[in-house]
Parts: structure tokens; sequence; C-alpha cells
């Protein structure tokens, strides 16, 4: 994707130059940069599990370079996805001073190195009049999305109808537009059924597997991976909460792609303590026991 925007291949969009994806997976500007941030943490925790400098060192350089690249996407999704992801590193991290440090010097690097035409594009984030029109817009659209689940509680107005319906102006509104925000999106199209199909998904299959992968690297040494890679699942689902409040990402497949790793990674665990050997310790108090040997016969 940078090789492509190096060459001229972008979009122009808001009066910035947008990196976009080589693959569809990559899709548009923002959807490559939520893509891009949560898989900051795998990357980071790859780096960590491997102790061999010859591979840390690349990796945690991927890392950063990962960071820089989010930044010519010009999404402000993105960058709170970003953010979502320097929080739950600091929340997870042990030593929250060396973090915290740490973090402050990625931001400063990432904002010195970044083009004066994004610069200006996140800026808009702390725009005092920028945030007010943005805020009465989106409640706007947050209220649409109330009035559609109010009127269609049990299954929603249909999953993808939200631009349509709000573009109708029969729930209110009257613009094709998006919810820009991931529970409106949930609440609005799919309706009570829908709210619990996925949140029983997400509880059960994403924070339930996580807390139980965590638990099993700590009470192992041997396992001490597994800790990490869990705990990178969590920082990514932070990332994409944070991200989700002012976007709708609730069809992205990223969440389901670290739900499917969740699983997959606990059935290894799990099947790979089934498959292993039972060791079988004597106490150290234990001695064996023999039969006492007979006594010699005394001749008569």
């Amino acid at each position: 994707a940078y090789t492509g925007y190096q060459s001229g291949s972008f979009t122009h969009t808001m009066g910035m130059d947008r990196m976009t994806g080589a693959t569809s997976m990559g899709g548009d500007p923002n959807t490559l940069a939520n893509t891009i941030a949560i898989s900051i943490p795998f990357v980071v925790a790859t780096a960590i599990v491997f102790k061999n400098y010859v591979y840390r060192i690349p990796l945690l350089g991927m890392a950063v370079g990962m960071l820089m690249i989010l930044g010519i996407t010009g999404s402000r999704g993105g960058f709170l996805a970003a953010i979502g992801v320097l929080i739950g590193g600091f929340v997870f991290a042990r030593n929250k001073f060396v973090t915290a440090f740490v973090i402050i010097l990625l931001a400063l690097a990432f904002w010195v190195t970044l083009p004066g035409q994004y610069q200006a594009r996140y800026l808009t984030l702390t725009d005092v009049d920028d945030l007010n029109q943005t805020s009465t817009g989106r409640w706007e659209i947050w209220k649409t999305g109330i009035q559609m689940f109010i009127n269609r509680p049990l299954l929603g107005i249909g999953i993808g109808a939200f631009p349509t319906a709000h573009g109708s102006g029969a729930f209110g509104g009257g613009s094709w537009i998006q919810p820009h925000n991931f529970l409106v999106q949930l609440a609005a199209e799919s309706g009570i059924v829908g709210i619990f199909v996925w949140m029983g998904l997400f509880f059960r299959n994403v924070v339930r597997n996580i807390g139980k992968l965590r638990r099993i690297g700590l009470q192992d040494p041997s396992k001490r991976w597994v800790y990490t890679y869990a705990t990178s699942f969590a920082i990514s689902i932070i990332a994409l909460w944070v991200a989700g409040m002012f976007g709708h990402n609730l069809f992205r497949f990223n969440w389901y792609v670290i739900a499917a790793l969740s699983v997959a990674m606990l059935t290894i665990v799990e099947r790979d303590k089934q498959d292993s050997p039972p060791t079988s310790e004597a106490s150290s108090d234990e001695t064996p026991k023999t039969a006492p040997a007979p006594l010699p016969r005394q001749s008569k």
C-alpha cells in the first residue's frame, strides 16, 4: 500500500492525498487505518515472544513504521484506534513509567514526521468549532438511529440499511449517511435479536476466551507466550471500541479475526494440555516398600 502511495496510487479527498489498501482487505483509507492500528499489538507481542534481538529489533521497527504509515491515511477513526492501542498498552504495561515515556516519544515522532496536510486534518480533532459542528451532526444521526430502533425494536431495519433509512427521512434525518457509532448501528440495523447475538458472541468468544488465555499464561511459565498474545488481543479490542464510538466498524472483519484467533489459540492450548502425558513425581517423604528379607534358620 505504501509503495502504491509513493507511486501516486491514492485517493484525494478532504483536501489531502489518502493512502488506500493495495487489496480488498485494505479497502478505503478508514478500513486500512483501523486494520493497521489493531495489527500493531500483534507485531509488538511477537517482538516480545522472540527474545532474540535479531528478530526483536526489526519487529519493533515495523510496529513504529506501521504507526507512521497510518498517519498518511488521513483517517481520524484510525487515529483514534491508534490512541486506543496506546491506552491499552499503558493499561496492561507492567512498568507504566517507561511505557508512558515511550508513548510520548512515539507521539512526538509521529507528529514531527507527519506531512502538513495530515497534521491539519488531525488538528480538527481539537478544533472547538469543528467539534461542536461534528458533535451536533452526529448526535442528530444517533437520534435518528435510536428512532429506527424504537420503530423496529425486534429485528431492526436490516443489515446495511442505515444510510438508506436515514436518507428516506422516514425516521428523521434526510441524508444518505452512515451511523458513525457501531452501537447505534447494531441497535438500529439488527434490533434486540442482533444485540443479544452480537454481544453474546463478543463476551463469550472474545472477552471470556482472552481472560482464560491470560490466566493460563500466568499460571504456566512455559505458556508465557499465550499471555503475551492474549494481551495483544485485548489491546486491539480496546482500540476497536474507541474507534467504534465515532465510526461504523461493526461489520469490519477486524472484530471477527480477533474472535477467531482467540478461539483457535484457546483450542490449541487446551488440546496441548490434554495431549501432554501426566507427570508422576514421588514425594520426598515416601520410601519404596519392600518385603522384609527372611531370617536365617538356626540349626538345633
